[in-house]
């Protein structure tokens, strides 16, 4: 493949992502992303040729435009993308956003008080374990809660592909089908 090819699938691959994700503070025109960003799009154009390759037995520049891809297929590329992207992240210094961490727990905390004191105020009369669910719902919906935690290099989404939701595998279907 060509740098110019490259880049421009690099570019599209974004564009697509940009429509997923209108909140992102990354939600600008390619040219703009971070060398690092525009990077790691680059690398999901060029290991979409390998994923392909080991789908399907052959050079995607070779194979039939109109030749699709079964639900099982789809499901293994997404599955190589995503080990492929926590690679990427891994190696630039993220780590798992998980429960035991520190520093999660805390910044959790933080927001989970200020959660219950909405709930509080609103006089909803609840039991516990409804004031934990609702407190759970709206810290994994909380945008702050999770742009803190970027800026820690702690990510919610380095995890086993199984352990992911649909909405976020999706994420990792999109970018192998452009």
């Amino acid at each position: 493949m060509k740098n110019e090819e490259i880049e421009r699938q690099a570019e599209e691959q974004h564009n697509r992502w940009r429509k997923s994700e209108p909140a992102s503070p990354y939600n600008v025109p390619f040219s703009q992303l971070p060398e690092h960003y525009r990077h790691s799009n680059r690398n999901r154009v060029l290991d979409k040729s390998l994923r392909y390759y080991l789908i399907k037995g052959k050079k995607a520049e070779t194979s039939k435009a109109d030749e699709p891809l079964s639900p099982q297929e789809i499901e293994v590329m997404g599955m190589i993308e995503h080990n492929r992207w926590m690679i990427e992240k891994y190696n630039a210094g993220w780590v798992a956003c998980s429960e035991e961490s520190t520093g999660v727990a805390r910044l959790r905390d933080k927001y989970e008080a200020q959660i219950l004191a909405e709930i509080e105020a609103e006089g909803r009369s609840l039991t516990d374990n409804e004031i934990r669910a609702l407190i759970k719902e709206r810290l994994m919906n909380c945008p702050d809660f999770w742009k803190k935690l970027r800026e820690y290099k702690i990510h919610r989404d380095l995890r086993p592909w199984n352990e992911l939701s649909d909405a976020d595998k999706k994420k990792d279907f999109d970018s192998i089908l452009v």
